[in-house]
């Protein structure tokens, strides 16, 4: 729990509205702080975002909030999307429709509604971003968004292109400022760092692809290789 103390050797010293310079957080020089703890420079400006809300507000005012999130790391991600979803497509156009939607005991049960929930966000994500088309209904109704893998297949070639277009264009310009969107999910509006809305897209496809690479290794099926560093050029 964040109790405001901030980090060892910063101890009961709040970082709350005082000046900041680079390498420092807060004010502080984290080099010459109690106890000689020393925060790396790519660490003190997050870290003080993170406790004083005034310096917090400035800097999301400026763009500079989640600066690693930017157009190469986009392409990147937008690459890596379908190069891992051509995989998925391979491996499991062969397997027979029990198979796909079997219940496995994954979050979604099958592999089929893991990739229908996936795409179903995707879709969600996307249409807060570039503005464009969205799917109907919300998570719960998520698992039966293409009801053979054909459509599904189809469907996700459309929308990796989609999202690979977008990240073609996408400029850091275009990377700065929040998002406002309402969220079914929790029911109320939402305000969050666009770039960092676009991170979670990225990671909310790694996380659900893990499931199913789990769920076809677990049935001595073949799964994709999904190390980033072996993406074909």
């Amino acid at each position: 729990m964040d109790d405001g103390r901030g980090p060892p050797g910063i101890k009961g010293k709040r970082l709350r509205g005082l000046p900041s310079a680079p390498g420092r957080v807060g004010g502080l020089d984290p080099a010459r702080s109690e106890g000689g703890w020393e925060i790396p420079d790519f660490l003190s400006r997050a870290f003080a975002e993170t406790c004083c809300p005034e310096q917090q507000m400035a800097s999301r005012r400026r763009g500079e909030i989640w600066p690693m999130v930017g157009p190469e790391y986009c392409r990147e991600m937008a690459r890596y999307n379908r190069w891992q979803n051509g995989q998925l497509d391979t491996l499991l156009r062969p397997l027979p429709r029990e198979e796909l939607t079997r219940d496995r005991g994954a979050f979604f049960k099958s592999l089929l509604g893991t990739l229908n929930h996936l795409l179903w966000a995707d879709l969600t994500w996307m249409s807060r971003i570039d503005g464009g088309a969205r799917p109907t209904g919300g998570i719960a109704e998520s698992t039966g968004l293409c009801p053979t893998f054909g459509a599904w297949s189809a469907e996700r070639f459309r929308t990796d292109g989609r999202i690979l277009r977008w990240a073609e264009r996408v400029s850091n310009v275009d990377l700065r400022g929040d998002l406002v969107w309402y969220s079914g999910a929790t029911g109320r509006q939402m305000v969050k760092p666009l770039a960092l809305c676009v991170a979670h897209m990225f990671n909310h496809q790694t996380h659900h692809r893990g499931q199913i690479h789990g769920m076809l290794t677990a049935s001595d099926l073949a799964a994709p290789v999904s190390d980033l560093i072996f993406m074909p050029a």
